[in-house]
């Protein structure tokens, strides 16, 4: 593997993933959908995948988002990739 590792994870885990020496590059998000940015988690991923340099690239994913259980309103992957986030 090649580069640091990286997560994006809450706002709520951060003081967690701080204790993990490993992951170098950690990009943090508001709680959603009441942590004030309106900005859907997928969305937030794909800016950090941009940031990594990953937009393009081939990745690997169980799915192209969140399954659609319990009513999930929300964009793919690849929408919010293509710079759709709705």
């Amino acid at each position: 593997m090649e580069g640091d590792l990286g997560i994006l994870i809450p706002q709520l885990e951060q003081d967690h993933v701080a204790k993990a020496a490993l992951i170098r590059r950690v990009k943090v998000y508001p709680e959603y959908p009441g942590g004030g940015s309106g900005k859907h988690p997928l969305v937030h991923f794909a800016d950090f995948l941009r940031e990594l340099g990953l937009a393009g690239k081939r990745i690997a994913t169980d799915t192209d988002g969140y399954m659609d259980l319990n009513g999930y309103v929300g964009p793919t992957l690849s929408r919010a990739l293509a710079g759709d986030g709705g």
